[in-house]
């Protein structure tokens, strides 16, 4: 058995444990969720989208990260907000000045 499905049983074993799939199910049975997702215009066109192109989808700073080498379609979409990179950017370079003003004294 692979570690992958070995952890796949394990978070099932989790969510029929606590009881999420079965109120998942029995919200996905009721007929308001069934007339939200017939009527819901973001539902019509899935197919149409490509999983490879962040346009179709999301805004932001995007990579995608293919993890299966036989199907390139098969992947994560990592996002990454720009004011926040430039802040971790920012501590980085206080973080480096710092250590190099302690290594001159």
């Amino acid at each position: 058995m692979l570690f992958r499905d070995f952890v796949i049983l394990l978070y099932q074993g989790f969510l029929e444990d606590k009881s999420y799939i079965t109120k998942l199910r029995d919200k996905i049975k009721s007929e308001n969720f069934l007339k939200d997702v017939e009527f819901d215009p973001a539902f019509e066109d899935w197919k149409s989208i490509d999983p490879t192109n962040p346009e179709t989808h999301h805004k932001n700073r995007m990579k995608f990260h293919p993890t299966n080498p036989y199907d390139p379609q098969q992947g994560v979409y990592t996002y990454e907000d720009r004011q926040d990179a430039r802040r971790r950017l920012r501590v980085i370079r206080e973080c480096l000045q710092r250590g190099r003003e302690r290594d001159k004294h």
